[in-house]
């Protein structure tokens, strides 16, 4: 055992917790993808669908190009109701006057969604799984802190997930008997 001498002090002072708060990545980040492909407002719809089906992407987070803050969020459902006689449908129809070729070189901000349902870099992974029950989609970006995207998780990558973690395969948790519709 260390003695101290009897003439100095062993205060230091007072402990100041809060001074030293930090805050720690969630366990998302581990299981979102990081290489997020975003693209700037003014890109056209053309380009951004091309961008999709090429990478396998149905969700496309539209980023501004000098921050790189969330903006919205064009999805395949997007541009098919844009396109296929949806809601958005009524832009080619009134301000394009039936023009498909002038919709197709309309920027993405046109028809991309706003209000961008996101998740944050602190998140567990049961809390993202939870967001995107709760509210129905299939993919969410991942904010941090200066809400820039830090990465991007869907439903793709719980399913990769289960099976590493619980040793037993998706086909053991999936429902046997699908409804399904006719068109």
């Amino acid at each position: 055992m260390r003695r101290f001498p009897h003439y100095k002090s062993i205060k230091r002072g007072p402990l100041a917790f809060e001074s030293k708060l930090h805050r720690e990545e969630g366990n998302i980040m581990p299981l979102a993808r990081k290489t997020v492909i975003t693209v700037p407002p003014t890109t056209r719809i053309k380009d951004a669908t091309e961008l999709m089906v090429g990478k396998g992407v149905r969700r496309l987070p539209v980023a501004s190009p000098g921050t790189k803050k969330l903006m919205g969020i064009v999805r395949t459902r997007d541009i098919i109701d844009f396109l296929g006689g949806g809601e958005k449908f009524r832009i080619v129809q009134v301000k394009l006057k039936g023009n498909f070729f002038a919709a197709a070189n309309e920027p993405v901000r046109t028809i991309m969604s706003e209000r961008v349902i996101h998740g944050t870099t602190d998140m567990s992974i049961i809390d993202a799984a939870r967001l995107l029950l709760r509210t129905g989609v299939g993919g969410v970006p991942i904010l941090d802190g200066r809400e820039q995207i830090a990465g991007i998780v869907s439903e793709r990558d719980f399913i990769s997930y289960v099976p590493a973690t619980t040793g037993t395969p998706v086909s053991y948790h999936m429902t046997r008997h699908a409804i399904t519709a006719e068109p």
